[in-house]
């Protein structure tokens, strides 16, 4: 007799054993994505790119030139200028807009806002007017358009930056994102050497064409202006995880691992609202930051969360999976 109560002991220890390995590796192969919801160790969300679609049939040979012009009531704030020469093709191609600068949108539709300014995008292909689309409109397509359907052109455009009604500003990518761009001043007599130049070659119709001989001459007098930080000095999407509220319900009987059993242990079902929070952290020049929150949504979440891991329960109802993490 007190052999089997010391058998039965270890048994107990045994199964005990068992249920917590089982539960946490159940757990981490099924309910990882919970955990790292629930303790917001998550990288953060890469901006959602822009794409124009561009027309035309495969048939079809693709426009030399494709400029895009960010406008706020009429006035080109921003200017990409992309070279298509030498492109095949393919169906569904498209151009991806704003691609080395993500904040850049953010501030646009930020200016418009703040101004009640109307923001539009208008797209000439080979100089030829093509389209005009608001930015909402723009944005809605990009997210009921199938974005699986396009084949993105990898084309690194040309950037002008109108810093003041009268003189562009064309800079790096890396520079624009950081918040740094040539000084004002300076860039008006970049401008005001250009447009003294263009007026004598018939090539310079279209600002900053490669073809008009000013264009390096204005490039050169940029790169050596003075760099200014201007706010935002720069713009960071974020995701935030955090667990809301939780609460239990019903309980069954189950049992543990690949094989059936009549005895088993009483699970309880957790339910957890996550909270996911998104935005974007913005550094300003004077040091300091602040933070954008673009949306609120709540994800729900369930796992079977063990009762107890020593009495044991019968008959089962079923075989325990989908089980919490400890």
């Amino acid at each position: 007799m007190a052999r089997r109560k010391v058998w039965a002991v270890i048994a107990t220890m045994m199964v005990g054993l068992m249920v917590a390995a089982a539960s946490a590796a159940a757990a981490k192969e099924v309910r990882l994505e919970a955990a790292s919801l629930a303790t917001g160790e998550v990288a953060p969300a890469a901006a959602s790119p822009l794409f124009y679609r561009l027309p035309g049939s495969a048939v079809e040979t693709l426009p030399s030139t494709a400029r895009v012009e960010y406008r706020l009531d009429g006035r080109i704030e921003v200017l990409e200028i992309f070279d298509l020469r030498g492109q095949s093709r393919v169906p569904g191609q498209a151009l991806e807009l704003l691609a080395y600068d993500p904040g850049e949108l953010a501030r646009l539709r930020a200016k418009a806002a703040e101004g009640g300014h109307l923001l539009e995008v208008s797209i000439r292909l080979d100089g030829v007017l093509s389209t005009v689309l608001g930015v909402e409109d723009l944005l809605r397509s990009r997210e009921e358009g199938g974005r699986e359907a396009l084949q993105p052109l990898a084309v690194r455009p040309r950037v002008v930056r109108p810093s003041s009604p009268s003189a562009p500003e064309r800079g790096t990518p890396s520079l624009l994102t950081r918040g740094y761009v040539p000084d004002p001043n300076c860039l008006s007599s970049c401008w005001s050497a250009y447009e003294s130049c263009a007026s004598y070659y018939p090539e310079c119709e279209e600002p900053m064409s490669d073809l008009c001989p000013c264009t390096e001459d204005y490039d050169s007098c940029v790169a050596n202006c003075p760099q200014v930080c201007v706010d935002p000095k720069s713009v960071t999407p974020f995701t935030h995880y955090e667990v809301a509220f939780t609460w239990y319900a019903g309980t069954n009987c189950l049992w543990i691992g690949p094989f059936y059993d009549s005895w088993g242990y009483n699970f309880a079902t957790r339910h957890t609202q996550v909270k996911v929070t998104t935005g974007s952290t913005i550094e300003h020049c004077d040091g300091t930051f602040t933070e954008q929150v673009s949306s609120v949504t709540y994800q729900h979440i369930e796992c079977l969360e063990p009762v107890s891991t020593i009495y044991q329960c019968y008959p089962t109802a079923g075989q325990a999976s989908n089980v919490c993490l400890p």
